[in-house]
């Protein structure tokens, strides 16, 4: 029943008239004194005018009831995926003509898990175009903002077609070799946003190559979405505060579901050693993926699992030393002033945050589980530096709030 229930999300929005359509998923919600904000776009809709936009949400495992929202002018995209899946059944798209079909089935060959039907891909990807153009001309919104344009490329086509303006809100980091964006392929510029908010001028520096799929002046340095300072009530967590005195330094890992049964053994050889430093695991919200590291909690008393409905915002400000191996949190934790001491695992950290090390003050990288007890004593002296507050403006461009409205006053005024 609850895809019949996701489906009328918030339907009776469909029947409004909105400036603005604004898409993404409702795992980017976070709780905030009893109200659930989306990080990617509730600050963008607040500065367009709650009432002149309206949020396309994909449901990741669910939708948040209305009356909990910040923002209330909201809908479930599940109509438009069944309106697209009907038309991709009843159309036959005959025009489809697939090259380089040998290359398709010598990947289909080589990859079990791997089988890939261009024909199908195509023709759903037509469908989709066909239905975005479709709901874009009914309303004629002046600009879309998506999450990610990874999924949403027929939507972006469709919009750019239309010449409505199409802006990306970047939601995770993305390096100079990410495929994504780079590729030495002459591509169709159509199915890229015109412009992409990024979180900072390093993150702008590292698209500039003639491999990029966007212009250099059409990537926006704005900022990202945290928890206001100020806002005390919501960011004070008593347990963890008192943990501060226990130990002699507090790290937060950043927990990602790639790495598991490798972090698990990191944090095996590294608990027992370092008995004067807590370590806290930080999970993303509503998830259940961290639940084999339980065991190690209950084996080591300086290790704490059980803040899983905390978000990173609300723990940052506690610690000493951020941990992860490439998780986008690495950018964020040098804007609240904790340094990073990364784990090369399988070389993710070097290959994708290998920049922060080399370009910044903020990172350290330690290459195996030895080297991080080695390391962890020596990394608070990073900060020490005097270009450690000028790096983290790099990383994450200050001002969020200010430079949202900025943004938005070219299209409201």
């Amino acid at each position: 029943f609850r895809i019949i229930k996701d489906l009328f999300y918030g339907f009776n929005n469909f029947f409004g008239t909105y400036n603005y359509f604004l898409f993404t998923d409702s795992s980017k919600k976070i709780k905030i004194n009893e109200k659930y904000w989306d990080k990617s776009v509730d600050e963008l809709n607040r500065n367009l005018g709650l009432d002149e936009t309206l949020v396309f949400e994909t449901p990741n495992h669910k939708h948040f009831k209305i009356k909990f929202l910040h923002n209330k002018n909201i809908v479930s995209l599940l109509p438009v995926i069944l309106l697209t899946k009907i038309v991709f059944l009843l159309t036959k798209f005959n025009k489809v003509r697939i090259s380089g079909r040998p290359i398709i089935e010598s990947i289909n060959q080589k990859f079990d898990k791997i089988k890939i039907d261009p024909e199908g891909e195509v023709k759903y990807f037509l469908a989709r175009y066909w239905v975005y153009k479709k709901l874009l001309k009914i309303y004629r919104p002046k600009a879309i903002f998506v999450d990610t344009y990874v999924g949403r490329m027929a939507l972006i086509k469709a919009a750019n077609d239309l010449h409505i303006k199409t802006f990306e809100i970047q939601h995770g980091f993305v390096s100079d070799v990410d495929l994504i964006y780079h590729s030495n392929l002459k591509l169709d510029k159509s199915l890229y946003p015109l412009k992409l908010l990024c979180f900072g001028a390093l993150q702008k520096k590292l698209f500039n190559n003639n491999r990029c799929q966007i212009e250099q002046e059409n990537i926006i340095p704005i900022g990202k979405f945290f928890v206001k300072e100020n806002d005390k009530k919501f960011l004070f967590i008593d347990s963890i505060n008192k943990l501060k005195s226990q130990y002699h330094l507090l790290v937060g890992f950043t927990l990602q579901r790639i790495f598991i049964d490798k972090t698990y053994d990191f944090f095996n050889y590294v608990l027992p050693r370092m008995q004067n430093v807590g370590f806290i695991l930080i999970v993303k919200q509503n998830s259940n993926y961290h639940k084999k590291f339980h065991s190690l909690s209950n084996e080591n008393k300086n290790f704490y699992t059980h803040y899983e409905n905390y978000n990173f915002d609300q723990i940052i400000k506690y610690l000493d030393i951020h941990s992860s191996v490439d998780s986008t949190c690495c950018l964020e934790a040098p804007a609240f002033e904790v340094p990073n001491l990364l784990i090369d695992i399988d070389g993710a950290a070097t290959k994708h945050m290998g920049f922060l090390k080399e370009m910044t003050s903020t990172t350290q990288i330690a290459y195996n589980d030895k080297m991080y007890i080695k390391k962890i004593e020596n990394i608070l002296k990073i900060q020490e530096k005097k270009n450690f507050l000028d790096d983290k403006n790099l990383i994450i461009e200050p001002n969020y709030t200010e430079n949202i409205k900025k943004l938005t006053q070219n299209f409201t005024t």
